[in-house]
């Protein structure tokens, strides 16, 4: 459901033609041992840093930088309850010079 809900989101906001990137890998963490990530890397227009804090608050809306754009619901806030019901994190980063 988490992955689902990623995809899904980067498609949305990704432009037409647009590449929208899954990577699976292991980490070895200092801290914590051997992690499992999963990128989802769009070419959208990206989520403004300050509000990248928040963008997995349940509602929460968030505007794009591309006019018009904007997304509100439980999609992002589902992802992180899935993530740390299994003892992980979720986090956006920017990825320049387009998406998150």
């Amino acid at each position: 459901r988490m992955l689902d809900n990623l995809l899904a989101n980067a498609l949305r906001f990704s432009p037409t033609g647009g590449t929208v990137t899954v990577r699976l890998g292991e980490v070895n963490e200092p801290a914590t041992g051997l992690v499992r990530r999963i990128q989802v890397v769009d070419e959208g227009a990206g989520i403004p840093e300050e509000e990248r804090r928040n963008v997995f608050d349940k509602f929460k809306i968030v505007s794009l930088k591309r006019e018009g754009l904007s997304q509100i619901g439980l999609g992002l806030a589902l992802c992180r309850m899935v993530a740390e019901a299994h003892g992980g994190q979720i986090y956006v980063m920017a990825n320049e010079p387009h998406g998150a």
